[in-house]
């Protein structure tokens, strides 16, 4: 009966110390996941501010009939470009 039960103590030793192995393991994985999540969400949240700005200007430019009455800076507002008519608005 003492071997068994030696047996079953060191069994159950061997658990304990892979069980903790693993949720080590599986705390690292989910915690470099979570980095690559947050930055890839950082990424995405600055590229939709940059398109939210040049709909933004877009906006403007059609509102004003296709022009950027913005006191010289239309080139600067425009992204380098001097705006008459977008191509779009031509009939």
């Amino acid at each position: 009966m003492t071997s068994h039960r030696v047996l079953q103590s060191q069994l159950s030793s061997i658990m304990e110390a892979l069980t903790r192995a693993a949720v080590l393991e599986i705390s690292e994985l989910l915690e470099e996941s979570c980095a690559g999540w947050k930055s890839e969400i950082s990424r995405s949240n600055m590229e939709n501010q940059a398109l939210r700005r040049r709909l933004e200007l877009l906006e403007t430019v059609i509102t004003r009939g296709g022009r950027l009455d913005s006191g010289g800076g239309e080139e600067e507002a425009a992204g380098g470009k001097k705006w008459e008519k977008t191509p779009f608005l031509r009939a």
